[in-house]
């Protein structure tokens, strides 16, 4: 029996609430680890089951993927670039514990 959404759906969640739309990749720290990275895309993937989020993928070079509130639709470039503005950081630090601050491009 599951006890609930672990600290990175957490994460996911609360971002959502602070913003309508971002790039799920600026949840990682910079300096982040595969296992980092798997742990973020299995609690995306079980979010989207769920019905909990929606999401858009954006091929720039990379496949990059957007989350979304559900039923939300395709969110325009313009806005994608600002949404890369904020910090994130914040929600991380506040689910892990760590004081890094990390700077966006």
């Amino acid at each position: 029996m599951s006890r609930g959404p672990g600290r990175w759906q957490r994460l996911i969640l609360r971002e959502l609430e602070r913003r309508d739309v971002f790039y799920l990749i600026d949840l990682l720290p910079q300096e982040h680890t595969m296992t980092d990275y798997k742990a973020l895309h299995r609690a995306f993937v079980r979010l989207t089951d769920g019905g909990k989020i929606g999401y858009w993928r954006f091929l720039c070079g990379q496949a990059k993927i957007v989350v979304c509130r559900p039923g939300s639709a395709q969110p325009d470039r313009r806005k994608l670039d600002k949404c890369r503005q904020g910090s994130i950081m914040e929600s991380y630090q506040h689910i892990t514990g760590e004081a890094k601050v990390i700077a966006h491009d």
